[in-house]
C-alpha cells in the first residue's frame, strides 16, 4: 500500500539574476563597462552614454633630486600606466629608500615591451652606482615584476621565465632562441635527441613563453588598463574616498520604447519585461558601488597610516576584520575586493594585495605576505654568493631575526611566485 506524505522544505535556488548580480559585484571598472555595454545591445529599453576619460601616458622625464624621499614621493600615482605594476610593488617593498629609488629609475628606463634597452655604463651612472651593483638591482626587478622584465635581449627574456625548469629544458632555450621564435621544433628534436614526449612536453612549455616581458595579453588585462576602481585623496582634514566613474557608462531609459507599452498586449509583456531588467541593472549598479564604498573605507581606517605615507609597510589586515567591520559576509567582502583598484597617496595597489594572509609573528600578530616576500628577497639578495640560503634557512632566519613563524614549504612557495631559482641553482648560475 502506498502513502502519500505532503513534506514542506525550504531551498534556495540562483536566479539568473541573482548570479548575475554577484558576478557584477567582481567585476573591475573595465569589465563594469564591458557588462553594461552588452546588456545595452540586449535591451532597447537601456541607453547608455560613455564619459569623457583621458587615457595619459606615463612622463619618462628623468627627475633629479637629491631627496631621496622626496623623489619616491614625487612619482606619478596614475593608475593606468604600463609601468605602475611594479611602481607599486616597489612603493610598498620593505627595503631602504635608497634601493627603491635605484629600482624606480631602472623601472622608468624600461620600454613599453619591458625590456631594458640602456647602456649599462650610462644607466649605473644615472642610478649613482657602480656596474656590478647595476646587474644585482637588476636581478631583484626581475624577480617582482612579470616574467621576462628588465631583460637586455630576448634570449635573456626566454632564459628568465624558465629558470625554475630542468636543466635539459635551461639549455635547450639558451642555444636555440631563433628556433623557438621560429616554431622549428623539428630541429631543436635532432640537436638535443629529443624523444616524442621530450618533445611534445617541450613544444607545450615554449608556447607559453613570451616574446616580450609585456605582452599584449598582459599590457591589456593587467598594465594598460589598470584603472582604479576607488580613488583616495589625501586633505588638510584628512581623506577623501571617491569611486571611479569616470569610465562607467551613464545608464537611462529609452523613453520612446516605454511610450509603446499600450500599443497591444504582446508589446506590453515584452517592455515590462525588459523595463524589469533596467531596473535590475540600476538597483545592482548602486548596489555594488555602495558596497564597494563601504569595504575601501573599512580598509582606510585599517590602512591609514600605509595611504598617509607615513609607513611603507601593510598592516595586517584579514577579509573578517572588514566583514566584522561593516556587518558584511565574508564572501561578499572576498568578491567586492577581486580585480579592484585602489589610486592612493602611496601608490595604485591591487585590494587583494592589502590583505594578510595566514602568517604571524613571534608576539602573535599577523604579518602580510607581501611583507614577508620583501623580506625574503632582501635575504637573497644580501646572502653569501658562494653559499645561497636554501628554504629551510630562509625560514629560520624569518623566524629568529624578525620573529615570523613560516614553514620551508611556504618559502618555497613564495620564492617560486617571485620566480627565484632555488639555492643549488642560484650557486650553480654564479
Amino acid at each position: 500500500m502506498l502513502d502519500i506524505f505532503q513534506n514542506q522544505k525550504t531551498t534556495i535556488s540562483m536566479t539568473q539574476q541573482l548570479s548575475q548580480s554577484i558576478s557584477l559585484l567582481q567585476y573591475s571598472v573595465m569589465e563594469l563597462k564591458e557588462f553594461i555595454q552588452e546588456e545595452a545591445l540586449e535591451n532597447p529599453l537601456i541607453e547608455i552614454e560613455d564619459k569623457k576619460y583621458d587615457n595619459a601616458k606615463i612622463n619618462t622625464t628623468k627627475y633629479k633630486n637629491d631627496n631621496d624621499n622626496d623623489y619616491i614621493e614625487s612619482l606619478p600615482n596614475e593608475d593606468h600606466l604600463i609601468w605602475d605594476e611594479l611602481l607599486r610593488e616597489i612603493k610598498v617593498a620593505d627595503c631602504i629608500q635608497r634601493d627603491k629609488v635605484i629600482l624606480v629609475k631602472i623601472i622608468l628606463n624600461l620600454n613599453e615591451s619591458g625590456f631594458l634597452n640602456v647602456d649599462d655604463d650610462a644607466l649605473a651612472r644615472e642610478c649613482n652606482i657602480k656596474d656590478y651593483e647595476l646587474d644585482e638591482y637588476i636581478l631583484l626587478l626581475q624577480n617582482f615584476g612579470p616574467q621576462g622584465v628588465g631583460a637586455r635581449s630576448l634570449k635573456e627574456c626566454l632564459q628568465l621565465q624558465v629558470r625554475n625548469e630542468s636543466a635539459q629544458i635551461r639549455k635547450i632555450v639558451q642555444h636555440s632562441v631563433k628556433e623557438i621564435a621560429n616554431g622549428d621544433w623539428e630541429k631543436i628534436a635532432l640537436q638535443f635527441k629529443l624523444s616524442k614526449t621530450e618533445l611534445s612536453t617541450f613544444i607545450e612549455m615554449a608556447k607559453k613563453l613570451k616574446i616580450k616581458p609585456f605582452a599584449y595579453e598582459r599590457v591589456s588585462s593587467e598594465y594598460l588598463q589598470l584603472f582604479p576602481d576607488v580613488i583616495i585623496e589625501k586633505h588638510k582634514k584628512g581623506f577623501n574616498v571617491r569611486l571611479n566613474e569616470s569610465c562607467i557608462p551613464n545608464v537611462e531609459v529609452n523613453e520612446y520604447y516605454l511610450s509603446l507599452e499600450d500599443q497591444n498586449k504582446e508589446l506590453k509583456s515584452y517592455i515590462k519585461q525588459h523595463y524589469k531588467n533596467y531596473l535590475w541593472l540600476t538597483h545592482s549598479l548602486e548596489k555594488r558601488q555602495e558596497t564597494l564604498m563601504n569595504v575601501t573605507k573599512s580598509i582606510l581606517m585599517y590602512q591609514q597610516d600605509l595611504f598617509d605615507k607615513k609607513r611603507n609597510m601593510i598592516k595586517p589586515m584579514t577579509l573578517e576584520s572588514i566583514a566584522s567591520d561593516i556587518d558584511m559576509n565574508v564572501s561578499t567582502i572576498s568578491r567586492t575586493i577581486k580585480n579592484k583598484v585602489i589610486q592612493s597617496p602611496a601608490g595604485t595597489f591591487y585590494m587583494a594585495d592589502l590583505f594578510t594572509s595566514k602568517l604571524s609573528t613571534g608576539m602573535g600578530d599577523n604579518v602580510s605576505s607581501i611583507n614577508v616576500k620583501s623580506l625574503i628577497n632582501n635575504y637573497i639578495k644580501d646572502e653569501n654568493k658562494s653559499e645561497p640560503l636554501s628554504d629551510n634557512a630562509l625560514s629560520t632566519t624569518l623566524r629568529e631575526q624578525n620573529g615570523i613563524e613560516i614553514s620551508r614549504r611556504t618559502v618555497t612557495k613564495y620564492r617560486k611566485a617571485m620566480r627565484i631559482a632555488s639555492s643549488t641553482d642560484r650557486k650553480k648560475e654564479r
